[in-house]
């Protein structure tokens, strides 16, 4: 039974692999079912290795992809999503989501490379103010501008369509650029 879970987690990693194996040896001992620890370790690989590899869509766009996993990325990580591409004439927010009490306004960069400079460098002054501005809109909007709020921007780097992305994601990445 060791065998067959660990198995599936071997490509997460020998670390990883060792930790399941001594969760299974645990579960034997004290009679778990399987079905309870498949998912238990399945949970297990995807906190500490974050999410499964995305398969990119025909026609999709590599901003859209890198937005899609993205969110996906920031659900596994215990964040609520409550907008994805909201507009507005102010502007667009790639991601609103709640983490905790507090309202994360997301920019999410993709690129296929980050060897000249990194995608969090796209989001200049310019675009910190525009995010700004719609954020103060939709917090209007949405009666929650008495709310803790973050911005954050999350950095996806996806070289080829056939490999899984590189996520890096930047808490408090800047402050609001209104005051």
């Amino acid at each position: 039974m060791t065998q067959r879970f660990t198995s599936r987690l071997i490509s997460f990693g020998g670390k990883l692999a060792t930790v399941a194996r001594n969760i299974c040896e645990r579960a034997i001992a004290f009679r778990l079912e399987p079905s309870r620890l498949s998912v238990s370790l399945t949970r297990l690989a995807y906190s500490l290795t974050g999410p499964p590899f995305c398969r990119a869509r025909p026609g999709e766009p590599l901003g859209a992809r890198g937005e899609r996993v993205a969110a996906k990325f920031l659900r596994r990580r215990g964040m609520t999503v409550v907008g994805k591409g909201v507009r507005d004439s102010l502007g667009e927010l790639d991601i609103v989501a709640i983490d905790r009490r507090t309202v994360v306004y997301i920019e999410v960069k993709t690129r296929r490379s980050d060897v000249d400079e990194r995608p969090a460098d796209a989001v200049d002054r310019d675009k910190r103010f525009r995010i700004c501005r719609a954020a103060a809109a939709f917090a209007k909007r949405n009666h929650v501008e008495l709310c803790r709020t973050r911005f954050d921007i999350v950095e996806v780097v996806w070289p080829d369509d056939k490999l899984p992305p590189r996520i890096n994601h930047i808490e408090s990445a800047f402050e609001s650029e209104l005051d």
